[in-house]
């Protein structure tokens, strides 16, 4: 449900910057009218779309990968990790090969 309303949002986000900028220029003339007196409130519209667009489809996943081999996963491990232990992490599987 999340990424159907993260979806909905980010189309809505596209079409309310495209009415903001050019929709004067191509829409009938009582909404070209309409949408250059309210340009402003568009974009707001646009760019609110867009936040909750983010928050909608974020997973929240890290994952650092090296040849196609997954070497660090945060959903997996649970959090992040300290850059010296990545680079180990890194280091040994360039070793490796």
């Amino acid at each position: 449900m999340k990424s159907v309303v993260g979806q909905i949002a980010s189309m809505v986000f596209l079409g309310a910057i495209v009415a903001g900028l050019f929709g004067a220029n191509i829409a009938p003339e009582p909404w070209a009218q309409w949408l250059t007196d309210n340009r402003t409130m568009m974009i707001g519209i646009g760019l609110f779309a867009n936040m909750i667009a983010n928050q909608m489809l974020q997973t929240g996943a890290f994952e650092v990968s090296y040849n196609g081999k997954l070497l660090f996963s945060k959903l997996e491990a649970g959090g992040v990790p300290q850059l010296p232990a990545l680079a180990s992490l890194i280091q040994q599987a360039a070793t490796q090969q």
